[in-house]
């Protein structure tokens, strides 16, 4: 064997092996919502002076014209329903459907903390994003919030 040949055959041996790199085991991270205190406090948050059996039926303008009315006891807005109603409901639904029936108001608030705790984000920067929007949210994780008042109101009813 010539001199560049076992030269190559030295590297070649030192970089190949038999062992197999495995890498460390990550740990599964759990979604950190508890469903029924994060309906119950965001539920809180937006229509605790209103009766309880007028709750899901309360509708208010949003305060923001493109978005229309806020809707129900969680008080979605008319344009966020249109864009993400088939997102956390499986299919469209109208402003009206969503304000006679209550599970469907549950269920889109499930499944839109869900959604977001699936990509990290804390139960407060679901809330704060539920009420101030993505724009100006932090990092999912983060403990930095666009609306702290709402985010502490919140805390007061989800850490009880």
């Amino acid at each position: 064997m010539d001199q560049k040949q076992n030269f190559l055959q030295r590297i070649k041996s030192k970089f190949s092996s038999n062992t197999q790199y495995q890498a460390p085991a990550r740990p599964v991270i759990e979604p950190a919502v508890d469903k029924d205190k994060f309906l119950y406090s965001i539920g809180m948050n937006e229509t605790s002076i209103i009766p309880e059996g007028e709750r899901y039926t309360f509708t208010r303008d949003s305060g923001k014209k493109e978005l229309g009315r806020a809707l129900g006891k969680y008080q979605v807005t008319e344009g966020e329903l249109k864009t993400y109603g088939e997102r956390y409901l499986g299919s469209p639904i109208s402003s009206r459907e969503f304000l006679e029936n209550p599970s469907f108001q549950d269920r889109y608030m499930s499944n839109k903390a869900k959604y977001l705790a699936d990509q990290g984000y804390t139960p407060q920067q679901i809330a704060d994003i539920h009420y101030s929007g993505f724009t100006n949210s932090s990092d999912p994780g983060s403990d930095i919030y666009q609306t702290e008042d709402y985010v502490n109101k919140f805390n007061i009813n989800y850490n009880k």
